[in-house]
């Protein structure tokens, strides 16, 4: 069900020292901080070859890191989170099997803009696990693909009756110059751009994959701390 280990999140009492130390003494990639008010974090993104690690630092006076940090002054591994293609078929797969999910059990949007949720540490040998849907985009782009294809098909389209040569046995309305290969190029280059502009916006904050998803589906829940 899980797939390949997403990130791995280390609490830290000092942002910019945890950063330092990831980039000129190990020479890590290190992004910059990244403020998350609706999770009480601001959090810095170390990339590696296989994986990422997440620097995470409390946000605000309510923080949830405050507590992990005041048992763990020098910081520590506070989870880990491991990638899911359908969060919502993980999350009822878990509960059958007795796993409990943290706050009321609906996805939240996680650092990355993913819908993201929590399992209980008890549940996973003192671990706080977090699951991540990777296929957001993925679904996103496959859906403006096909929608634009159909669009695009009927497109300069001629038919049999439209060349004055109907083959015996089919209809009149049969494809005869359809030009498919082409089409799919003009769709695909099409796609790019209108995903490209969605993922743009979605990821500027203008709209979120909360409010689409409280257009279509309301299978989320309001926004909340996820740490």
């Amino acid at each position: 069900m899980i797939g390949r280990l997403n990130h791995v999140a280390i609490a830290v009492p000092d942002l910019e020292t945890a950063s330092a130390m990831y980039r000129d003494t190990l020479g890590a990639s290190v992004g910059a901080p990244q403020e998350e008010p609706d999770h009480g974090v601001t959090v810095v993104f170390i990339e590696l070859p296989n994986t990422k690690i997440e620097l995470l630092h409390p946000l605000g006076d309510t923080s949830p890191i405050t507590g992990f940090l005041e048992k763990n002054p020098s910081g520590g591994i506070h989870h880990v989170c491991y990638e899911v293609e359908d969060i919502l078929a993980a999350r009822d797969r878990l509960k059958d099997q007795g796993a409990r999910v943290l706050g009321d059990g609906e996805p939240k949007i996680g650092a990355h803009g993913k819908p993201v949720l929590f399992l209980h540490p008890k549940d996973f040998q003192g671990t706080l696990v977090e699951l991540e849907q990777i296929t957001s985009a993925l679904v996103l782009f496959a859906m403006i693909w096909f929608l634009a294809f159909l669009t695009i098909i009927p497109i300069r389209l001629k038919t049999q009756a439209d060349v004055g040569n109907v083959v015996a046995g089919t209809h009149s309305s049969s494809p005869e110059v359809h030009n498919l290969r082409k089409k799919a190029l003009i769709t695909t280059l099409v796609t790019l751009v209108l995903w490209g502009m969605i993922v743009g916006t979605i990821l500027s904050g203008v709209i979120s994959i909360r409010d689409i998803d409280s257009w279509m589906f309301q299978r989320m829940g309001p926004p909340g701390s996820t740490y």
